[in-house]
């Protein structure tokens, strides 16, 4: 009689024991779901088993199909909406880097992730294998056909390229040419090299300090502080897998896939921040080196002072006088 009222659908024990689970934390992501939908199934089959030892039972199994409760499809989760640096963020961080002899060998360690998509891990991981080495840019002349700037690869996360969890063979990744740009300012101007490294080692992980701690230095300088709202986790790697898909054609989106070696719905979960504008996109990857935007800067100065005369001398508009010094120059251009 006492177990046959343990399984009544009423039982007021049972009812408590199922609000009471749904609110115990388990470790592990959604709510600790998949320890949740484990536990649940053993207390299901335990009630089960009563009911095959003791037929006088009338009821069902009050818990049957509870597991399915926790299955991933059946959980309401947060969703978390990826996050991606601001055009403002990433010119303060390199330029800060380009000014300070220490903080400046983080350079290519930034912008092989913020505009050639790499993981950290690709450039600083455990292995020896994992460290970067300057052959992996293949010899520097491999130019993009889709940027027009180069392709390079990244090793497999087994040397031995057995099957892993994240991708078992080389990859390949195209750096955008203001990555280029940020490299070749970086060898020749920030080291003094007298050409592109083909051999060789970058390792983060060497140095005194070493990279991490340097990084969190120069987030410091920048305003940044790990835990707050302005830290984005793996944060150069989502602003690229982000921004170049919104500046890119998108005929081009399979490719910009291929390059950051994830699926749609990685990148739509992970990466994707649905508020980056076409404007800020196109921000991101104008964020010149030091000398470059130098040179940027002059040429804007002198075609606003061509612009500013015509309009003064010729009585011409805005738009005409932009016109007409534009053409001028591509009349000049070779």
């Amino acid at each position: 009689w006492h177990i046959n009222e343990v399984f009544h659908p009423t039982n007021r024990l049972l009812i408590a024991m199922r609000d009471k689970f749904e609110t115990l934390t388990f470790r592990g992501g959604a709510d600790g779901r998949r320890e949740k939908e484990k536990q649940a199934g053993h207390l299901s089959l335990a009630l089960d088993e009563c009911l095959k030892s003791f037929p006088e039972i009338v009821y069902r199994n009050p818990l049957r199909n509870w597991k399915a409760e926790f299955a991933e499809n059946q959980i309401q989760r947060a969703v978390k909406v990826p996050k991606s640096y601001s055009p403002e963020v990433i010119t303060k961080l390199l330029a800060t880097a380009a000014n300070d002899e220490n903080l400046g060998e983080l350079i290519p360690l930034i912008i092989l992730q913020l505009y050639g998509g790499c993981r950290p891990s690709d450039i600083d991981g455990l292995d020896a294998h994992r460290v970067w080495h300057w052959h992996n840019m293949n010899s520097w002349n491999q130019t993009s056909d889709v940027t027009g700037g180069i392709k390079f690869k990244v090793p497999a996360i087994d040397e031995d390229e057995n099957p892993m969890q994240k991708k078992a063979a080389w990859v390949d990744r195209d750096l955008h040419p203001t990555g280029l740009a940020w490299l070749q300012w970086w060898c020749y101007k920030f080291k003094g090299m007298s050409e592109l490294p083909n051999k060789g080692s970058y390792d983060p992980k060497s140095w005194k300090p070493k990279g991490e701690a340097r990084m969190k230095r120069l987030r410091k300088l920048c305003g940044i502080t790990t835990g707050k709202d302005g830290y984005i986790s793996d944060g150069f790697r989502k602003t690229f897998a982000t921004a170049i898909h919104v500046a890119r054609p998108s005929t081009e989106y399979d490719y910009w896939l291929r390059r950051c070696s994830h699926s749609a719905s990685v990148h739509a979960d992970y990466y994707k921040n649905p508020n980056m504008t076409a404007e800020t996109a196109q921000a991101l990857f104008k964020i010149y080196p030091p000398d470059m935007q130098a040179e940027i800067d002059e040429k804007e100065h002198s075609r606003e002072k061509a612009i500013l005369s015509m309009m003064d001398t010729q009585g011409l508009s805005r738009a005409d006088a932009e016109g007409a010094v534009d053409a001028d120059v591509w009349a000049d251009a070779p």
